[in-house]
């Protein structure tokens, strides 16, 4: 989808007719993507077919176009027997996630659901449980947590843990890593959004602010009176010709355009021989997409060299290239389609905004073999699940069913295949 979307977007895309465009975990496709992704199928003759899971987690942006397509008459596969748990009490602990029924779940994953109410403690006890496996059974396991400042937590003290056992090498470089804020083009529009230190990178030039594509900045003010925000350029990271300082309203420049701007929390991380790294932007000069993952070979002064999972190698100076992070822990949205022998999933029933029927079924559903569950409380985690489905609401389904749906192709209806794959 992301290559087919460049293309259309510079204009490069030219008759497909022989050509199906597969869209995997289609579900997390915001409705922007979808009609831009239609739209060029439709006008190069290409065909859409669309892989994933209405049950799983949706798009962070605006619109839920998988499932509303397949609601106004998309033609439809469905794949119901499931093929990746092994293990009995398992794939019926899945079943029972994806039937809505959270204490069934809860019930068949019997002992391998932890409680303990102290946060300290319980990720204490995920990190043990972590480090007691040998090192051929942590790499087929998915640790998922599904807040950033906890998954940061667990890989600082999983790579103290490593370094400690003489499995991990000394730190050779420190690097102040860029991590994707998360948030919508809505929230980027918005000056309160912001708050001092964010960096601001312009993914376009912008005449009316003298900035180039790729210049990044840092908030230094926010008047949310005014609804402007005071950038400071960030050194060597910039053009020669952009200026030092920008004034900038991002509800009339940038901020509500698809491309044009991103914005990253600045993070500092030991890099060491043998440490496992995920690349958290597609970076299209060094070919590395959102989501891959390597691990260190060799670090030289601020040079890491990455022995991909596919196999390929690559380089980059991390002064500069600075979109990447540790991974020994993964959140939820990262998880998702992700297939592993075991996982362990820290679900504490407080979280409202992350821990849904949605997430604690991708959660549960990555394990082959085995799923253990870390959580607080087991019965306010089964309350808490219950109450929030995680399903994401769209005014398309106020309005009617049929004659709306040719509103997500921009240009006239097309009828896409989808694929249900469960």
């Amino acid at each position: 989808m992301y290559q087919a979307e460049e293309k259309n977007r510079k204009g490069e895309l030219d008759r497909a007719d022989k050509e199906m465009w597969v869209v995997d975990e289609a579900s997390l496709m915001n409705a922007s993507d979808a009609a831009d992704l239609l739209t060029a199928a439709r006008r190069t003759g290409a065909r859409v077919v669309m892989l994933g899971d209405t049950q799983q987690l949706g798009s962070v942006e605006w619109g839920k176009p998988f499932g509303l397509l397949q609601d106004n008459d998309m033609k439809t596969a469905t794949m119901s027997e499931i093929q990746r748990q092994k293990n009995a009490d398992l794939k019926q602990a899945v079943e029972a996630a994806i039937g809505m029924k959270p204490a069934e779940a809860v019930e068949k994953l019997g002992q391998n659901v932890i409680e303990e109410r102290s946060n300290d403690k319980r990720t204490d006890m995920m990190k043990a449980d972590y480090m007691a496996m040998d090192k051929e059974s942590r790499k087929n396991t998915l640790v998922v947590i599904p807040d950033v400042a906890g998954k940061s937590a667990f890989n600082k003290a999983v790579r103290e843990a490593l370094q400690k056992q003489g499995e991990l090498g000394e730190d050779q470089a420190s690097a102040k890593v860029l991590l994707p804020a998360g948030e919508t083009r809505t929230e980027k529009a918005d000056a309160r959004t912001y708050a001092a230190g964010t960096i601001v990178a312009f993914a376009r030039n912008y005449k009316s602010l003298s900035v180039s594509n790729g210049d990044k900045y840092r908030v230094v003010g926010v008047d949310k009176e005014t609804g402007k925000l005071s950038l400071k350029a960030m050194e060597g990271e910039t053009a020669k010709e952009s200026p030092e300082t920008v004034l900038w309203d991002p509800s009339k420049v940038a901020g509500k355009s698809k491309h044009g701007v991103a914005l990253f929390k600045e993070h500092e991380i030991k890099v060491a021989k043998g440490d496992k790294l995920v690349w958290r932007q597609t970076n299209k000069e060094l070919d590395l997409r959102n989501g891959d993952r390597g691990t260190v070979k060799e670090v030289k002064g601020s040079v890491i060299t990455l022995k991909m999972e596919d196999g390929r190698e690559k380089q980059f100076d991390a002064k500069t290239e600075r979109t990447f992070d540790h991974n020994y822990a993964s959140t939820m949205f990262a998880a998702q389609g992700q297939t592993h022998d075991r996982v362990m999933v820290m679900a504490e029933s407080w979280r409202r905004n992350l821990i849904n029927q949605k997430s604690f079924y991708v959660g549960i559903s990555r394990a082959r073999h085995e799923a253990k569950v870390y959580t607080d409380n087991k019965q306010d985690l089964v309350k808490g699940i219950k109450e929030r489905t995680g399903n994401k609401t769209s005014s398309v389904e106020h309005l009617g069913k049929s004659k709306h749906y040719d509103d997500l192709d921009k240009d006239g209806a097309i009828k896409p295949l989808s694929l249900i794959h469960i």
